[in-house]
């Protein structure tokens, strides 16, 4: 009989039908992953999830309605349709299957774009006449041709989209376009001239490089992330640790100060793998321009939920569920109606400018995690041989079981992952309720071990720099936190070469001491019984 390792091997493993019948053929990747990973009848296509609290919102606010409201240009009332969420989200991003183009965010969208560095309305032409220019890291404007069409995002973060009707150089005519409607940079610029917002870039054609990594996702990632990034696919649950959830954006193994995944840190893990993880390294199956769509359609899953998330936070403040209760019985004579004719008065603002702000904060944070440098030192590791590197490691012992550092409260006196917080009853911070189980979890409310240091096993990364980013910073979404603004650049150095020492010499911690009020002896007394390779294989986890 197969254990339970070997099963998970097992289903990891599947081999691929190399020419599956056209019907299958037919298929989207997603549809054809999913056939050939369940063995049964096609799933439909996928669909985004709408994140927690979305339904809770008033229901005008999500699914748009028609009404009365007052023309800019004229100062008359007449009557529109009122874009709601569910239209601006599949607008903005389309499904897993079909991405949309939303050029608010920093996403390599096609190899066809081009930055707008002109605009220029002939309004008896009815034409708006277009000035490209190669976008930042290229070299020549993509050609354009006559029936192209253009897609871009106006300073609210609304898509729009445009059919070529004359190209002369890098002029491109369309018909006209409204000057709200322009396509303007984000972050936004403006002209210091005139005011105006800075135009932004056009994509021509479709998101090809976008949906080239959804069809490599759909082949390399999908079992274990799930089609829309929500860390559920179907081999998901015979892993441990799960799969990253990237709806959220956290990222644990992160290069930059920001704590955003940079596309370098997504690149170096789907080149190493997470050692001790069922991540797995895809070098050499995908080479360097496969990768790259791969790591771009993984950030646009990210933006994707982030977006969702916060349109939906923003939101439930004033419309949700429980805001609308608390106001309906407190404010005597409010009615449903009544908020709804409220609403419908701040459209611009409560809809339109929460779309806008979201998208504008992901855009600038994922951009930052781009231009940021990495983490790096201020003073490199010393070369140390001798007794100066003995002395440097008994000083890195040293720090690591010093009560203000808390190191060794999580993974122990020995290095084992089993400190004392191992086995304390914890608070999650979303709610200030104790969690059911005891031990230290993550932002997912999973159970997390501390890293075992005795082995030399780190996600992260095991060289040097690694691991002074993991001090230095700490790890997102983890109870791991930084160290930068408390300990100078010889004390992390100090600890990263007791850290790479310890596995080769486990008894550097024999007989250490912990300081705290709690010793690893009373720990293992509380520690409820478990089988002898127990310990061993939980220490591993994070």
């Amino acid at each position: 009989m197969r254990s339970a390792l070997e099963i998970r091997f097992a289903l990891m493993r599947r081999p691929i039908i190399s020419a599956p019948p056209l019907p299958l053929r037919a298929l989207s990747p997603f549809a054809l992953a999913a056939a050939l990973l369940l063995g049964c009848e096609p799933a439909p296509e996928p669909e985004f999830a709408s994140p927690v609290g979305y339904d809770g919102l008033l229901e005008e606010m999500r699914t748009g309605t028609r009404a009365e409201v007052e023309d800019y240009d004229t100062g008359e009332m007449v009557e529109r349709d009122l874009v709601g969420f569910d239209q601006a989200l599949d607008e903005r991003f389309g499904s897993p299957a079909d991405p949309a183009v939303f050029t608010t965010l920093p996403v390599r969208f096609s190899s066809s774009e081009a930055a707008v560095i002109d605009v220029l309305d002939d309004e008896e032409a009815e034409t708006t006449v277009f000035t490209l220019a190669p976008i930042q890291g290229a070299e020549t404007v993509p050609a354009v041709a006559k029936g192209d069409v253009l897609h871009w995002n106006d300073e609210f973060g609304s898509p729009h989209e445009a059919v070529v009707a004359a190209v002369e150089g890098d002029a491109i005519t369309v018909p006209l376009v409204p000057f709200e409607a322009r396509p303007v940079s984000l972050p936004l610029g403006f002209n210091e001239e005139t005011g105006e917002p800075l135009p932004g870039t056009v994509v021509i054609g479709d998101a090809d490089l976008l949906e080239e990594g959804r069809e490599l996702y759909a082949v390399h990632c999908l079992h274990c992330h799930g089609s829309t990034g929500a860390g559920d696919g179907p081999t998901a649950k015979y892993l441990h640790p799960l799969p990253r959830d990237y709806r959220s954006g956290m990222y644990k193994y992160t290069s930059t100060g920001t704590g955003i995944a940079s596309r370098a840190d997504l690149t170096r893990i789907l080149r190493d793998g997470i050692p001790g993880t069922y991540m797995p390294s895809f070098h050499p199956a995908l080479d360097a321009e496969k990768t790259a769509s791969v790591v771009e359609y993984v950030r646009w899953l990210s933006m994707q939920g982030q977006y969702a998330k916060g349109v939906t936070d923003e939101a439930a403040f004033t419309y949700g569920d429980e805001a609308v209760r608390e106001r309906l019985e407190s404010e005597e004579g409010l009615t449903r109606e009544d908020l709804v004719q409220e609403l419908i008065e701040y459209w611009p603002d409560d809809v339109t400018g929460k779309l806008s702000f979201v998208g504008t904060f992901l855009a600038e944070n994922w951009a930052l995690a781009e231009s940021e440098p990495p983490v790096t030192p201020n003073e490199p590791r010393p070369v140390l041989t001798g007794d100066e590197l003995a002395a440097s490691i008994e000083r890195g012992k040293g720090l690591y079981l010093q009560k203000s550092t808390q190191c060794a409260s999580c993974h122990g006196s020995r290095g084992l992952g089993n400190g004392p917080q191992t086995v304390s009853v914890q608070l999650d911070a979303a709610t200030g309720d104790p969690y059911a189980e005891p031990g230290i979890h993550d932002v997912w409310g999973e159970v997390v071990q501390p890293r075992n240091l005795t082995r030399g096993i780190y996600r992260g990364g095991r060289r040097p720099i690694d691991l002074y980013r993991r001090i230095y910073s700490g790890i997102p979404a983890s109870n791991m936190p930084g160290f930068g603004d408390n300990l100078s650049d010889e004390q992390i150095w100090d600890l990263v070469n007791f850290l790479m020492a310890l596995p080769l010499h486990p008894s550097l911690l024999d007989g250490a001491e912990l300081d705290v009020s709690h010793d690893d002896d009373a720990v293992a007394a509380a520690r409820p019984a478990l089988p002898p390779a127990a310990p061993e294989l939980k220490a591993d986890q994070s």
